[in-house]
């Protein structure tokens, strides 16, 4: 194989492992989000915890408690 073939496919499968991480975390994601809105025995602390792993999970952390 020439090299040029083997960096692009050394490319798609970094790429196709990154997604799948990324895709694992919005998914924990919407799973906690889903705790905070559906489970209302929630005490405060509870809350705070699933807001703050959702931040620390999100791309972006302009979100702060």
């Amino acid at each position: 194989m020439p090299p040029n073939i083997i960096n692009i496919l050394t490319l798609i499968i970094i790429l196709n492992s990154y997604l799948f991480i990324n895709l694992q975390k919005y998914s924990y994601i919407m799973y906690k989000i889903n705790l905070l809105i559906f489970d209302n025995t929630n005490s405060n602390k509870r809350i705070k915890q699933a807001f703050q792993d959702i931040c620390r999970l999100s791309p972006s952390n302009h979100w702060s408690l």
